[in-house]
């Protein structure tokens, strides 16, 4: 695996961390290549939904840190 996919997966995972942390948010789906991992390659982005309690998601949204 080349650091460039290394990348991409710690980032996904930083970000289900903070999902899960907040107390905010559900759940974190990946779609595409970043949900199927031996698919993706250097020119691969993170496709996901975040899915938070109701009435969260401005927060997360002008939050994106």
């Amino acid at each position: 695996m080349s650091a460039e996919i290394q990348r991409r997966l710690d980032r996904l995972e930083a970000i289900g961390r903070v999902i899960r942390d907040s107390g905010r948010g559900l759940a974190l789906l990946a779609l595409g290549s970043a949900a199927e991992t031996a698919r993706m390659d250097a020119w691969s982005d993170l496709d996901f939904f975040a899915i938070v309690k109701p009435g969260e998601k401005a927060g997360f949204v002008q939050d994106l840190w």
